[in-house]
C-alpha cells in the first residue's frame, strides 16, 4: 500500500499541494539564510526539501507568483494571502522544491502529529549557518550552504 501523501496549504487555501513521500527526502534543515530571515521573518526557516517531481499543485497553481531571489532559487507564494508555499531550485546539479515545514498537515490534528514525529522529516543540519543572527548548539551539521557541501563550526 503507498503511503499517502503529505498535505500543503498556503493560509487561505487557495494553494494547495501534495507531496509524494516514497522516496526520501533531499534533506530537512533549518535554513539560515538572509532571504529566509526576511521571507519568514524568523532567525531561521525549517525546510524540507523533495526532489521536484514528488511535489505537485493540486489547487492554485494559477494562483502561485515566483520571485527569483537568487540565480540558483525561485520562491513561490500564493497571490491571495502572500503565504511561502515552496522554494524551487534552480541548480541543475541539485534539483529540489523545499517546503516550509509549517504548510504540511494543518488540517487534521492526528496527521499532523504523525509527521511532526515522523523521523523522515526531522531536520538533520542547517544550511546557510555563517548567516545566522542566532547560535544554535543543537549538535546537529552546520554547513556553509547546502548539506551536500562544506561545513562549518558550532
Amino acid at each position: 500500500m503507498a503511503a499517502k501523501p503529505l498535505v500543503g496549504k498556503c493560509l487561505c487555501g487557495a494553494c494547495c499541494l501534495e507531496v509524494d513521500v516514497s522516496e526520501p527526502v533531499v534533506f530537512s534543515s533549518y535554513c539560515h539564510c538572509t532571504i529566509c530571515q526576511r521571507r519568514y521573518s524568523s532567525p531561521l526557516a525549517h525546510l524540507i526539501a523533495f526532489k521536484p517531481d514528488m511535489v505537485k499543485i493540486v489547487a492554485g497553481e494559477d494562483k502561485l507568483v515566483g520571485y527569483n531571489t537568487s540565480d540558483y532559487m525561485v520562491r513561490y507564494s500564493c497571490s491571495v494571502c502572500s503565504s511561502n508555499v515552496y522554494n524551487q531550485s534552480l541548480l541543475e546539479d541539485y534539483p529540489f522544491r523545499d517546503i516550509p515545514h509549517t504548510i504540511l498537515e494543518t488540517e487534521d490534528a492526528e496527521r499532523r502529529k504523525a509527521f511532526l514525529n515522523d523521523p523522515r522529516f526531522k531536520p538533520t543540519g542547517h544550511i546557510f549557518y555563517p548567516s545566522r543572527v542566532l547560535d544554535v548548539k543543537d549538535g546537529l551539521t552546520k554547513f556553509k550552504m547546502f548539506p551536500d557541501g562544506e561545513t562549518v563550526e558550532e
